[in-house]
């Protein structure tokens, strides 16, 4: 992941509460490498792009799904 000199990052709770999820389910979305995030020593960091860009296939599958039933 790339992230520019002036792209926001967020730790995880900022990112949880952002993108309405638990904390829990934010690091496991990262372990798995749904959201992209980077490790600075302990800690993990989100930049906001790879935060929207999760946010955006969710949005896309929910419509699939919700197209699917029609």
């Amino acid at each position: 992941m790339t992230v520019s000199v002036d792209e926001r990052v967020s730790t995880p709770r900022e990112a949880a509460q952002i993108a309405d999820l638990s904390r829990a389910t934010l690091l496991r979305r990262i372990q798995d490498g749904t959201i992209e995030a980077t490790k600075h020593a302990t800690h993990w960091r989100i930049a906001q792009s790879g935060l929207e860009r999760h946010q955006d296939e969710m949005w896309r599958e929910t419509v699939l799904a919700l197209a699917n039933d029609f």
